[in-house]
């Protein structure tokens, strides 16, 4: 058996490294090449295209939602034309019913289960096995509470992360030379910054998304995640998970910083 992954991540590696100890092929595409040379030193098969990992008997996709989908060209329809009996595993909704209804909603205790093809479900319990060992007593509780519990803060929650994300990518599109997709879920953003590199600041060239996260860090007080952990070097992560004045103050000291760059 064959398995596609597209998008790697660090626990996309492990898991790609034990289904290839396992006896089974791997065929990898990443936008920035380390992970996938990683990969191949042990044996995987490079994807010139995300397309060609399509072609597997099985996709472990590491994108996280629309945007992400969109950043590496893959959509809906290309996914849904995918070889016939295809199983395609998101990483983001894997923990199906737990981790992205449930974890999300309500705090993330960190309680997940997953529905794979059998090979994929070994190797990420090797993986798992070496890492935790059962969820706490307390995690156990806040997943039982958020089962039976009420459910009408979820939906309030749901209408104002939506108004937060509105606000937010209406805020980022005011910023000349950013470029956000629309996400399809969770609380994050993830703007293309690119126009930024090769701009001078007090500190010299912003190269990277990592130099701009450093900058922005420095210079306007506000964090970020850089881009480059994601595989995707030219975005940067924000989280709108912060009341709506937080985001607007921290967009409008991005927005200044970015000006201030030549």
């Amino acid at each position: 058996m064959r398995i596609g992954f597209i998008g790697l991540g660090s626990m996309g590696q492990g898991i790609a490294a034990n289904i290839m100890k396992a006896g089974h092929g791997v065929i990898a595409w990443n936008r920035s090449p380390g992970p996938v040379d990683a990969l191949a030193a042990l044996g995987a098969t490079p994807a010139a295209k995300p397309e060609d990992a399509l072609q597997a008997d099985a996709v472990f996709s590491m994108l996280a939602n629309d945007a992400a989908v969109h950043e590496v060209g893959l959509d809906s329809v290309l996914l849904e034309r995918a070889p016939k009996g295809l199983v395609h595993v998101n990483m983001a909704t894997v923990s199906i019913a737990f981790a992205r209804e449930m974890a999300t909603a309500h705090a993330r205790h960190g309680i997940g289960y997953v529905a794979a093809p059998a090979e994929v479900i070994s190797a990420m319990t090797a993986l798992q096995s070496q890492s935790t060992s059962n969820p706490t007593s307390i995690a156990q509780a806040a997943g039982v509470a958020a089962l039976t519990g009420p459910q009408e803060c979820v939906g309030a929650m749901a209408r104002e992360f939506l108004a937060r994300r509105d606000l937010v990518l209406a805020r980022l599109g005011a910023i000349p030379g950013l470029h956000t997709a629309v996400p399809g879920g969770a609380f994050y953003v993830f703007p293309d910054v690119s126009a930024a590199f090769g701009k001078r600041g007090p500190d010299g060239v912003v190269a990277s998304a990592n130099d701009l996260g450093t900058y922005l860090l420095r210079h306007a007080n506000v964090a970020i995640v850089p881009g480059e952990g994601f595989g995707a070097p030219r975005h940067i992560r924000l989280s709108y998970a912060a009341p709506r004045q937080i985001l607007e103050e921290g967009i409008t000291r991005i927005g200044d910083a970015l000006a201030q760059l030549r």
